[in-house]
């Protein structure tokens, strides 16, 4: 990864995965491994405030406040500022619902190399009375989003033709094989998630093995695929796969990954 080995745990009930990952990994190897990079670590928290009168108005009102609720919210967790985290930017939705516009404040924190859960909801805990009251509404849910659209990891690399060829099957037939397979996935919202759950068992393996929260994780990478999906479409698959000029496997990936690397997974 990145020029530099690893080794990944990885815990699963199915040694299949453990061995089909350590397959490709071995393929991606011979032509420079994979490539890596990732977003700032920035979490969403939300406060949904109910039945405000002017929603727009509330809107600017709080916006106006953003300096001095920042400062509240990162007065509530002074080492994740001390690391060069904590709260960094206020957003402010009107949301229709059958309950009426809500408004809904998105506090953006840099959780550094926590997970951030327990930092956000805490900061969120703390906002919403001043928030409901510069709304004119009144404070219900607040709490973090486990759609960490701005926490994203990507990563990719080229698997060679030569080296995907089996006892049945020429490397090309291989490659036409998975540009077929994911072109379903592309049409096919059946196909798409057994596609994006086949990705998971890899991804929620290590983040089981790493002790953090693969729920969460799961959660987010499938709402993510359904957020991302194009006009028209319901989901769409997490990794894209495309032939080279030379006719290898190029393959991408994108989703949030908000892990905790140091200091616990929340």
């Amino acid at each position: 990864v990145n020029g530099k080995d690893y080794l990944v745990p990885m815990a699963i009930e199915e040694p299949s995965v453990v061995a089909a990952a350590s397959n490709s990994a071995k393929v991606a190897r011979t032509s420079g491994g994979f490539h890596a990079q990732s977003t700032e670590p920035v979490m969403i928290g939300q406060v949904q405030i109910m039945d405000v009168p002017d929603p727009a108005a509330a809107r600017l009102r709080i916006l106006e406040a953003r300096t001095e609720l920042l400062a509240a919210a990162n007065a509530k967790d002074p080492v994740l500022v001390k690391f060069g985290g904590g709260a960094k930017e206020l957003e402010v939705r009107l949301l229709p619902s059958p309950r009426g516009t809500m408004v809904i404040v998105h506090l953006l924190v840099d959780a550094r190399d926590a997970g951030g859960m327990n930092a956000v909801n805490t900061m969120c805990e703390a906002l919403a009375p001043e928030l409901a009251r510069r709304a004119g509404g009144r404070a219900v849910l607040r709490i973090i989003s486990n759609l960490a659209v701005h926490r994203l990891a990507r990563a990719r690399a080229v698997f060679p033709a030569a080296q995907l060829a089996t006892e049945s099957m020429t490397g090309a037939e291989v490659v036409e094989g998975v540009l077929d397979a994911y072109a379903f996935a592309v049409a096919d919202p059946f196909r798409c998630a057994t596609h994006n759950k086949g990705i998971m068992n890899g991804i929620s393996s290590v983040v089981l093995a790493t002790g953090n929260d693969f729920r969460a994780i799961e959660s987010g990478a499938h709402t993510y695929a359904a957020w991302e999906a194009a006009d028209g479409a319901v989901v769409r698959p997490l990794t894209t796969y495309e032939k080279d000029r030379d006719g290898n496997l190029v393959a991408t990936i994108e989703l949030p990954v908000p892990v905790g690397l140091i200091g616990g997974a929340t």
